[in-house]
């Protein structure tokens, strides 16, 4: 989640910084109304949380009882969400290269892309790894249990 975080406000930083090269500096703020929307979708989902429990004292919950995590989804949706910036919704531009920036990037999306941290090993495998592992342990510990039934297996009785 922090390098799909950093990756996108890379891209904000990165616009910044060309606007002000271009000697056109803007200043970049997220849009209130999207804020707000965004914060109550968080919102709805902790909800339905346990740490919404009235029996849950954790640190993401203030004395008030508002849940305070940043997000309540999985690592995957969150990545999905920082992969693309929409600089005309999410964000409100100001500042002397305004118009400058709008008319080179504000009627598109940066698309920064999703971090990929899933396995390339497929989940057939992993069940095949798994079991494996499971019958060398159950295997290992008969045998560590009983030294005769390993000698036994080994042919070396």
């Amino acid at each position: 989640m922090i390098e799909a975080q950093a990756r996108y406000i890379a891209a904000l930083a990165a616009a910044v910084q060309h606007a002000r090269t271009a000697s056109s500096p803007i200043s970049i703020t997220p849009n209130p109304t999207r804020l707000a929307a965004f914060n109550d979708e968080v919102q709805r989902k902790l909800k339905t949380l346990a740490f919404n429990s009235p029996s849950c004292t954790s640190w993401y919950k203030n004395e008030n009882g508002l849940i305070t995590n940043n997000w309540s989804g999985t690592v995957i949706e969150y990545q999905d969400r920082c992969a693309v910036v929409d600089w005309m919704a999410d964000f409100d531009v100001d500042g002397p290269g305004k118009a400058v920036f709008a008319r080179e990037m504000a009627r598109s999306k940066t698309q920064i892309g999703r971090v990929v941290e899933e396995t390339q090993v497929s989940d057939g495998a992993l069940t095949v790894l798994g079991v494996l592992a499971s019958a060398a342990l159950v295997v290992g510990g008969m045998a560590w249990r009983n030294p005769r039934l390993l000698k036994s297996i080994m042919g070396t009785a």
